[in-house]
């Protein structure tokens, strides 16, 4: 787990291209992600994008299985701005 100052969940308002990006870095340097957009379809496309691009990327041998999983276990789609409260950081 990270071992920065944030005491709670780094919220990402946006899941187009730089949303999902920054989702995955965030949740890369151990930090669970609250992920939300608008269109609650954007927000399930790119997670699922995310997840089939970093799953392929373990198949083909560039990256540990087990990491990828816990990367995307810190990444969660909410549907409502009040499901952030909870966040240290909003981006």
């Amino acid at each position: 787990m990270s071992s920065s100052l944030l005491q709670g969940p780094v919220a990402v308002i946006g899941a187009g291209t730089m949303g999902i990006g920054i989702a995955q870095v965030a949740a890369a340097a151990g930090h669970n992600v609250l992920l939300f957009d608008v269109n609650v379809e954007a927000s399930t496309r790119a997670l699922t994008t995310l997840q089939q691009r970093l799953r392929q990327r373990v198949e083909a041998g560039k990256a540990d299985a087990n990491d990828t999983e816990q990367l995307l276990e810190r990444i969660q789609v909410v549907t409502a701005l009040s499901e952030l409260a909870p966040c240290a950081l909003a981006i």
